[in-house]
């Protein structure tokens, strides 16, 4: 019997588990700058301050494009860390920083079914939201007192 072993550090959690194929989706990621990156496992930082825009496209197991049955939904772990604007054709969204910092996830669910039943593909984006640079400082001082 083969096993996995996934250790998050951060949350000091270690999981064991029988390995698992699900169907992985890959992204198509295109930030603000202009820069496209692919992949399967994929991650994102952004800054308290910024967006990316992300869009999906199905590929059959030789890669070719492949259709999806109705609408893929799209939704986001923590709403209080990740604001989401989904197109109308469900392909592609915007991600933006709400404010805090942290991690959390983007998911992608679509129906690779074509016909009456359903078969989900679920892709996973994993976003970290980091600090932006200072832009102001701020004074802490204490009630005066005699000298």
């Amino acid at each position: 019997m083969e096993v996995c072993l996934k250790v998050n550090w951060k949350d000091r959690v270690v999981c064991i588990s029988e390995p698992q194929a699900p169907p992985v989706m890959r992204f198509r990621i295109t930030l603000d700058s202009g820069i496209n990156v692919e992949g399967e496992d994929m991650n994102v930082t952004l800054t308290d301050v910024q967006k990316f825009s992300a869009a999906i496209a199905a590929t059959d197991a030789k890669g070719n494009p492949a259709k999806l049955d109705g609408v893929p939904v799209w939704t986001v772990s923590d709403p209080a860390l990740l604001l989401l604007t989904v197109e109308a054709d469900g392909l592609s969204a915007s991600v933006a920083a709400a404010g805090p910092l942290g991690v959390g996830q983007v998911t992608v669910t679509a129906d690779a079914d074509l016909g009456a039943g359903a078969r989900d593909l679920v892709g996973i984006l994993d976003v970290e939201v980091v600090g932006s640079d200072a832009v102001a400082l701020d004074f802490k001082v204490t009630a005066p007192e005699a000298a």
